[in-house]
């Protein structure tokens, strides 16, 4: 006899902006996700950072140095690459949402001559990262793309106020977990039926690298995903899960699993 499912659970990324990932984190994040083996996958936009087509790069020589389309890409399908060796076989709904980040491409696109390359598998982020292949369903559209897990909404998000969780309750209107802000913020609000839970979670960026110096120093920014449970009758329970000084802990057990061993991060 099978086992009952007492929940489904979920893994949520997003702000990792390759080729700006911090390495450590991501690969103790994988290791997590090859041990608890989720259902579901949800890469949350901003997973590129596409600095090489951002608007505030265009006409510069210095800034664009370095910097190639290509190397995006490649460098976002060896992150993908990576999610494919772990994620193992129950993990049966997977989605991509494009971030802010990811729409450059799309802005890029309409910006004089270039609108040329619309509709060219080239520049087709569900193309060149092979999404369909590994099993995501693409959802573009920035900001409009979500998915529903249960009773939690699970989009990119798009406002940056100081109480951003707060925000996007006022904006959706259902319990909600959004990215885009780098920020841990939980924001209640009561109902006659059931609370409703707005979540903003952190980044898995490296914010010494030259890709986030567009953020002056100090940044109220939180190194973090969300592991989510969520029950047939659609209630959820999100942990976050915390980067802080070279470790990240899920219930008792420490990432990278080098540190059970007693050996240095």
């Amino acid at each position: 006899m099978a086992d009952r499912v007492v929940a489904k659970t979920w893994v949520i990324f997003s702000d990792v902006h390759v080729p700006y990932e911090n390495k450590p984190f991501v690969a103790a994040a994988l290791e997590l996700v090859k041990d608890i083996q989720p259902h579901g996958l949800i890469l949350n936009g901003d997973i590129i950072n596409f600095d090489e087509i951002s608007r505030h790069n265009a006409g510069s020589v210095a800034l664009l140095e370095g910097k190639r389309f290509v190397v995006s890409i490649d460098k976002t399908n060896k992150f993908l690459d990576e999610i494919d060796r772990v994620k193992g076989p129950r993990c049966k709904e997977m989605y991509w949402h494009d971030g802010n980040h990811e729409s450059n491409l799309y802005r890029w696109m309409l910006r004089g001559d270039n609108s040329v390359f619309m509709d060219d598998p080239a520049l087709s982020l569900p193309s060149r990262l092979r999404l369909r292949d590994r099993g995501y369903v693409y959802k573009g559209d920035y900001p409009n793309g979500y998915t529903k897990i249960g009773k939690l909404l699970v989009t990119h998000g798009q406002y940056c106020s100081k109480y951003p969780a707060a925000r996007h309750m006022e904006k959706y209107q259902v319990s909600t977990l959004v990215g885009h802000v780098h920020t841990e913020q939980t924001y209640a609000a009561s109902t006659w039926d059931e609370p409703r839970i707005s979540y903003t979670q952190g980044h898995m960026a490296d914010e010494n690298s030259d890709g986030m110096a567009y953020y002056p120093k100090p940044r109220p920014w939180i190194s973090s995903f969300s592991v989510v449970h969520v029950r047939p009758n659609g209630m959820f329970y999100r942990v976050p899960v915390q980067w802080v000084d070279g470790c990240m802990f899920y219930g008792s057990s420490a990432y990278p699993k080098k540190l059970r061993r007693g050996k240095a991060a």
